[in-house]
């Protein structure tokens, strides 16, 4: 091994692989010793190789053939990295989508180009487990016991307003049971009875002359040491004045009649039926809509108008609380 060797014939080629391959020296001895490149003497050593398995085999491949076949081998992998690149760049427009989705996704694109990749391929470039894609999620029916399901059928068949609250409450169930059976079955009340409250045109409240037309409302102040209010106010449509108050810490009824039996004793100078009626305008909040309010609206002899809750400037109780 240490003669100086000038042309590496096929002979001696073939000794010093046998030598390797017989554990007598090493790849790396070898490069020392002779000068050579470790890539080289692999070279060597893996072509003897691939020559003793094609001639132990019944029909050895030629050269030709050989030569052929790694061409065929190289090919198939540069087209296949050329793909997965292709794949790679069109994922980008399902960066937001699951596994399943975006390897569905990838592979109807593909074939609308005319490629068609399958689905092994698609799973091992982006590295999804095969089973995500071939077994999708599926959920299983509801399933429903008829002694829960019978009564409440009964009961909202003879009362269709019912919610789920009552129907719980009037068969002494949970509410939550009632609810998933009303749920599953599309039994929810899908409109709301109409209230006693009226629901009235917004129209802008104008009034051509005082005592035709009065607003009042309700809001809350603060108050420091007492904490929150509520204060009435009874203001003139027309004249824009406040023509009675009254603060108090509960917001009651009693609060807002406060104030309107001291607007008619500021504009009139007593209590009782006005001489000519006007339109008292409020909200329809439950103070308003109370017995003793509109009561006591019926004893003036007035009628009074509801606007809506959410256009509040309507009762102008925003001028009201700006004068000083």
């Amino acid at each position: 091994m240490e003669e100086v060797v000038n042309r590496w014939t096929a002979k001696r080629m073939a000794a010093l692989v046998m030598e390797i391959m017989q554990g007598k020296t090493t790849v790396a001895e070898a490069s020392r010793s002779f000068d050579l490149a470790p890539s080289d003497i692999k070279t060597w050593v893996d072509d003897v190789k691939i020559g003793l398995k094609d001639a132990l085999r019944t029909k050895p491949l030629e050269v030709k053939e050989q030569y052929e076949r790694q061409i065929k081998d190289l090919q198939e992998a540069y087209g296949e990295a050329m793909l997965e690149l292709r794949a790679r760049k069109k994922s980008q427009f399902h960066a937001g989508h699951g596994g399943r989705e975006m390897i569905l996704g990838l592979r109807h694109q593909l074939k609308d180009d005319g490629l068609e990749v399958s689905l092994v391929k698609l799973c091992r470039w982006f590295e999804v487990p095969r089973r995500t894609v071939y077994y999708g999620t599926t959920k299983a029916q509801p399933k429903l016991q008829e002694r829960f399901v019978t009564p409440i059928k009964a009961m909202i068949e003879e009362n269709p307003s019912f919610g789920y609250r009552t129907v719980a409450h009037l068969l002494g169930m949970n509410k939550n049971t009632v609810q998933r059976v009303f749920q599953c079955k599309g039994w929810q009340v899908r409109k709301r009875p109409v209230g006693f409250r009226p629901r009235i045109q917004a129209i802008p409240s104008l009034a051509k002359a005082p005592n035709e037309r009065w607003a009042t409302d309700l809001c809350r102040v603060w108050a420091g040491r007492d904490g929150w209010t509520s204060l009435a106010l009874v203001i003139d449509c027309h004249t824009r004045e406040l023509l009675g108050w009254h603060l108090s810490r509960s917001g009651k009824s009693k609060t807002a009649e406060s104030a309107l039996e001291q607007a008619l004793i500021t504009r009139y100078g007593c209590l009782g039926k006005v001489p000519t009626p006007f339109l008292l305008r409020s909200d329809n909040g439950l103070v308003f809509t109370s017995r003793s309010y509109t009561a006591l609206v019926k004893v003036m002899g007035c009628s009074r108008n509801s606007s809506r809750r959410t256009r509040r400037n309507k009762t102008g109780w925003w001028s009201a609380s700006s004068v000083p």
